[in-house]
């Protein structure tokens, strides 16, 4: 068998120098054929044994110099031979900032060039560096303090210098929760506790889902909410293993050459913006008795935390937290900020706070109107579509505390045996602490219905009746009060006024008619609530039947097919009139009427209709949530499946297929509403009815368009 055949090849070698000498480590590229790379020597020889014979590229490069790159042959079976003297290359000054993702100039951040061998800079306290590199292209790594991620900062180095930017993100936990450095603001603790203790806290503190009412002081450093095993073998966080559940200020072996550290608490402030301070004072660090520190946490009402420190050497590791770790940690250890892990980046004069960014907090007490006892009851906060986001139980004292994303909230507090309170918390500002007590009367008195939400055009009244029941054994006087919230104290309201009711019989009902003046209010939504006081076994017991009015800046009551008529409610409707630019009105159809009486409908509204309309058009409507309604009655009286159309608000369906016989039968009233969220300044708003396929056309009684600034969703 003949041997197989040798492929050509030859060798390369040279030196790379530059002006004064040797290049020791330069890189060498060869491209072709084949392609290798290799470094010079310390003489600055390479060499590359072995290539196949062809053309080459030759590539050299190394730090600080001009790269080049020549064309060279590789001839079978000679040696070839390249030396390369590389030119200096010009330096540029590169500047830049780094700053964090709120704008805020990130000082102290290191930047480093990597892949390159230039010392590592820092930024100052505008966040500004400056380095010098010669020409090329680098990547330049941004590092802030433990509570931000690291960017990376391409630059091209070429003819003129260059600033650059770098913006640094928080390093976030799936929960919400960062951390942020601050100048220290050192509290003392006063009240010295024993080792392992177990400390009532003097407010609910909101932590990850869960709010706690105490929490046990640990010897190493650690505030742990969960009353589980623990440890002074500090370890890198989230970490299933216990302790967890916990805030970690100085978490290491304290007093393992000397008595464990002391330990005090502290209350600072009024509600809601008090603060619990758990301190270890004299921490000995470690193995060394003469590394101390003082380490605390803060706790504070709005659900935010602060560890600071107090005696810190700059010059001792141990004492900056060179074997120990801060941070904070869930109730199973998978989720976690952790600002350091065996770091020495610790100081009296830097505090690090972790918040949850964009939620605010909601506490108080729950307590009986009566008597003022602490009520064990249950809350449960409702966002504006009625959606349940938060739900949790009072403690002994009657306590809550919530946290939630900021929004305007309905809250509900309830228990067994009271009747329930309702109010509206507005938590639109981000890690605000707001404080509302709740008083919850006994069940003795029934009110129909609970609440009112109404429309009042601009200038117009309109009067309710409320209903109020007695399930108690003796006869009940009321009185009726106004209030700004569901809790007293008591004030007049302008636009609410209420006629006196009389004592209520044992199983009896009273009426209390109120009025709603919107004369002087403007358009937007405005909220109050009557209080119906009455005394029952010795004690004062309240409700509050809460109020909210919706002033619309826009409204449309139009009487399809008929003149203009006033409504039981006193809702004038207009009469119908055809579209024209800038107005309202129908597009298409002929009026129909009938004589018979309509079931369950205003009959002057309902006897009367549009037949084969195409639309229905609003125009110069602002922007907001808009009430869509048609009142809908089969006065032709046709039978099933003959009248069949579709309704569209815009692009919204109000009623898909609508056979009005056969969803409530003939000459009977029936409507539908939707609600549609109009965003330019100024809108246009087609109400648009399409028949079905050889069916008849469409047919409306009445239709209504109100702006509703009540609502935050459709």
């Amino acid at each position: 068998m003949d041997a197989a055949p040798k492929t050509a090849a030859g060798t390369l070698a040279g030196t790379v120098t530059g002006p004064d000498g040797a290049l020791a480590g330069a890189e060498v590229v060869v491209t072709g054929p084949v392609s290798r790379v290799t470094r010079a020597a310390g003489d600055g020889r390479y060499a590359f044994g072995r290539l196949p014979a062809g053309e080459y590229t030759l590539a050299v490069r190394a730090f600080g110099f001009l790269p080049d790159a020549r064309t060279l042959t590789v001839v079978a079976d000679e040696a070839g031979a390249a030396d390369v003297v590389l030119a200096v290359s010009p330096v540029r000054r590169i500047t830049g900032s780094v700053r964090s993702d709120d704008g805020a100039p990130s000082a102290g951040s290191e930047v480093v060039v990597l892949g390159a061998p230039v010392d590592p800079v820092r930024t100052d306290a505008e966040g500004r560096f400056a380095l010098a590199l010669p020409v090329g292209s680098y990547t330049l790594r941004a590092t802030g303090d433990g509570c931000w991620g690291a960017v990376a900062i391409p630059v091209a180095v070429d003819a003129t210098d260059v600033d650059v930017e770098g913006v640094l993100n928080p390093e976030r936990d799936a929960f919400g929760n960062e951390c942020r450095t601050e100048a220290g603001t050192w509290l003392p603790g006063k009240d010295r506790v024993g080792s392992d203790t177990r400390v009532e806290l003097p407010f609910p503190m909101p932590f990850y889902e869960d709010s706690y009412f105490s929490a046990y002081v640990r010897p190493y450093g650690l505030l742990d909410f969960l009353g589980g095993r623990y440890s002074w073998a500090n370890t890198t966080l989230p970490d299933p293993r216990e302790p967890n559940r916990s805030v970690f200020a100085f978490w290491d072996s304290l007093g393992a050459a000397g008595p464990g550290p002391d330990r005090y608490t502290a209350t600072y402030g009024t509600a809601p913006h008090r603060v619990f301070v758990v301190e270890w004072r004299d921490a000995v660090v470690g193995l060394d008795s003469t590394a101390k520190v003082d380490a605390a946490v803060q706790l504070h009402e709005n659900g935010e935390i602060l560890l600071t420190y107090r005696g810190i050497d700059p010059d001792r590791e141990l004492e900056r937290g060179g074997s120990a770790t801060t941070g904070i940690e869930d109730t199973w250890g998978t989720r976690a900020v952790e600002y350091s892990f065996e770091e020495p980046v610790l100081s009296d004069t830097t505090a690090i706070r972790f918040r949850v960014p964009g939620y605010a907090t909601l506490t108080g007490n729950v307590t009986d109107l009566g008597s003022g006892a602490a009520t064990r009851a249950q809350l449960t906060v409702k966002d504006d579509a009625g959606v349940a986001v938060w739900s949790g139980i009072t403690n002994g004292k009657g306590q809550y505390s919530l946290r939630v994303p900021t929004g305007r909230y309905t809250v509900t507090a309830s228990a067994p045996g009271w009747e329930s309170r309702t109010f509206e918390a507005d938590l639109t500002e981000a890690g605000r602490a707001q404080l509302h007590d709740v008083q919850l009367p006994s069940g003795k008195v029934s009110l129909s219905p609970s609440a009112f939400t109404v429309v009042v055009p601009p200038g117009e009244k309109r009067s309710y009746r409320l209903s109020v029941s007695n399930t108690g054994q003796a006869s009940t006087p009321v009185q009726v009060t106004e209030t700004r919230s569901s809790t007293p104290p008591f004030t007049d309201i302008p636009w609410l006024s209420a006629e006196p009711v009389d004592d209520v019989a044992p199983g009896g009902t009273s009426t209390v008619s109120f009025t709603v003046d919107a004369s002087d209010l403007a358009p937007g939504k405005h909220y109050a609530s009557l209080y119906m006081t009455t005394p029952v076994s010795g004690r004062i017991t309240g409700r509050a039947v809460p109020v909210t009015v919706a002033v619309p800046a826009y409204h449309a009551y139009v009487n399809a097919g008929g003149p203009a008529v006033t409504d039981g409610s006193g809702d004038t409707w207009a009469a119908d009139r055809p579209y024209t630019a800038g107005g309202s009105g129908y597009v298409g159809g002929q009026e129909i009427a009938t004589g018979h009486p309509i079931a369950g409908g205003d009959q002057e509204l309902m006897r009367f209709g549009r037949e084969g309309m195409s639309a229905y058009r609003f125009d110069a409507l602002p922007a907001g949530i808009y009430e869509v309604t048609v009142k809908l009655a089969e006065i032709r009286k046709l039978d099933p499946g003959e009248r069949v159309f579709d309704i569209y608000a815009g692009e919204k369906p109000v009623a898909s297929g609508m056979d009005i016989s056969a969803a409530v039968g003939k000459e009977t009233a029936t409507e539908r509403t939707v609600f549609v969220k109009l965003t330019a300044e100024r809108n246009s708003l087609d109400l648009r009815f399409v028949a079905r396929d050889g069916k008849r056309g469409p047919l409306v009684n009445a239709v209504r368009v109100v702006h509703r600034p009540d609502r935050f969703t459709v």
